[in-house]
Parts: C-alpha cells; sequence; structure tokens
C-alpha cells in the first residue's frame, strides 16, 4: 500500500520570538487517499508554492517507491478508520 495520500500544509511564517500557535493556511491531505495524484496539490497550492512536473514527477517516484506498511502501521491506522474532524 506505500503512502496512502499526498498532503500539503502551508504555515505563516513567525519570528522565532513569536509564539502563537496559529493555526495553518492550508491543510489538506489528512485523511487516507484524500489526494490520490500529486497533480491535485496544484490547484491548492498554487497562491503559495509552484509544483513544476519535475516536483510532481519526483513525488509520484516517491511513492511509487515507498515500502509497505508494516503489521503495526497497518494497525495504528484501522484505529482512525471512520473518524472525522
Amino acid at each position: 500500500m506505500g503512502l496512502c495520500t499526498y498532503f500539503a500544509s502551508v504555515l505563516i511564517e513567525q519570528a522565532d520570538d513569536d509564539l502563537r500557535d496559529l493555526p495553518p493556511v492550508l491543510w489538506i491531505g489528512t485523511s487516507e487517499h484524500e489526494i490520490r495524484n500529486p497533480a491535485a496539490l496544484v490547484e491548492p497550492l498554487r497562491p503559495y508554492a509552484d509544483l513544476d512536473q519535475v516536483m510532481l514527477d519526483q513525488l509520484a517516484a516517491d511513492k511509487a517507491a515507498a515500502p509497505e506498511r508494516t503489521a503495526l502501521q497497518r494497525w495504528g491506522a484501522s484505529l482512525g478508520k471512520g473518524w472525522q474532524r
């Protein structure tokens, strides 16, 4: 099974002494199979990042090379089934 979703988060850059806990500006790919291919990241991230074809190809290659989940990882993932925020 390997990686089950692509994800992205966009955070507000803060000074080192700024201790506020600011929420992410964008956080996608938080559920299994939410983003099935790298191209689906392009539009949501367009205001924040330029994802070129080289990067999309690298993301796809990384997913293809990902090892299968271990038994412990499969068990842990099963604990959250059906839970949504």
